[in-house]
């Protein structure tokens, strides 16, 4: 069912479900603009969505749609813009992080074959390479649990590139915990630094021991500030 945090007329702001779509692909399972068009259709509104923030399928948290096509132009404007639509993730990593604060920056480069993002070598020309687009992000470490060897961080997203999130710590050695797509980066970043890999059998342990579904990772979109109001995911 779908969870509607706020409305108004030209916005909606759902709560999406770690595992589901945000936009119809090749699964079988309702994605979460068909629910949006959906719901809309029901209240007789006119069905129309635009999707402003999506979310990758493992993801959950707060997710924006304009509900008509002058609102989406202007909160696409917005992000592209670093306007006035801001965003904040909380995760769970593997490892204690290096700092209490910091901004991490990296030029990604996105392959769309399989999917997956990685982080480009800066000793390289990038004059050549058309591709890169800057990440950026500033994290705050919560808390940390030493007996899990696990790291609670709070995100404020600044750039909005494919895997960002997940690329740029799993390229540090902090895998989000469920994540199986990036747990080999973060296993490469600790073997070039001579430290301890992560088992597959101990990521195995961590992700139940925090309850992560299948499709699903410890990563969520917890807070949005859309036309300076700020909307907060119920726990």
């Amino acid at each position: 069912m779908l969870k509607v945090i706020y409305e108004d007329k030209d916005k909606l702001i759902v709560d999406k479900k770690a595992g589901q779509l945000s936009q119809s692909g090749k699964s079988v399972d309702v994605d979460l603009v068909s629910e949006v068009l959906a719901y809309r259709k029901k209240k007789k509104e006119e069905v129309y969505a635009a999707i402003i923030n999506r979310l990758d399928r493992p993801v959950a948290g707060l997710v924006l749609f304009a509900k008509n096509k002058e609102a989406a132009a202007r909160y696409s404007r917005e992000v592209q813009d670093k306007g006035s639509i801001s965003k904040i993730y909380e995760a769970y990593v593997y490892g204690k992080v290096d700092c209490k604060k910091e901004t991490l920056v990296d030029y990604l480069i996105h392959d769309k074959v399989n999917n997956i993002s990685s982080i480009y070598d800066m000793t390289q020309s990038m004059q050549d390479n058309e591709d890169l687009k800057e990440a950026r992000l500033e994290y705050e470490l919560l808390s940390y649990d030493e007996e899990s060897n696990v790291s609670r961080i709070r995100i404020k997203l600044m750039t909005g590139r494919h895997h960002q999130i997940r690329v740029q710590f799993a390229s540090r050695g902090h895998a989000i915990l469920g994540d199986y797509k990036y747990l080999e980066i973060a296993n490469q970043f600790l073997r070039d630094k001579n430290k301890k890999n992560i088992s597959m059998e101990e990521f195995d342990l961590l992700t139940k021991k925090y309850r992560l579904r299948r499709n699903t990772i410890a990563l969520a979109a917890v807070e949005l500030e859309v036309d300076g109001q700020k909307f907060t995911r119920s726990k």
